[in-house]
């Protein structure tokens, strides 16, 4: 394997995206005892006032959740999370260009 600028190796970079890709393809229900993260359902949602409780409640406690049944493809979002690793992949003296700061809200940060 290949050390990359983080000094991990590409083949374990490669394990976890893996990992990633198959946990993507399952879609945890909404009533799963055991998955702690809010699921927010849009196939299930007729009521859009509803549907902002939902996500309000999600956004103040634990701070997170996953939509499922967004209608975006899987293609897409594959795409996505590739570009993120070549993003994320780049040496970290190129990224300090585009640092977060009062003016960047969305830059990088370390």
């Amino acid at each position: 394997s290949t050390p990359n600028q983080a000094g991990s190796s590409v083949s374990s970079n490669a394990a976890i995206h893996q990992g990633l890709e198959a946990k993507l393809h399952q879609q945890p229900k909404p009533q799963d005892p055991h998955n702690n993260v809010p699921v927010i359902d849009l196939s299930l949602s007729n009521d859009d006032e509803r549907l902002i409780q939902q996500i309000a409640r999600a956004c103040q406690d634990p701070g997170f959740f996953q939509v499922i049944n967004h209608g975006i493809s899987m293609e897409l979002i594959q795409t996505f999370r590739r570009q993120c690793e070549l993003y994320y992949d780049l040496p970290a003296t190129l990224k300090q260009g585009w640092k977060r700061s009062k003016r960047n809200a969305r830059g990088y940060f370390d």
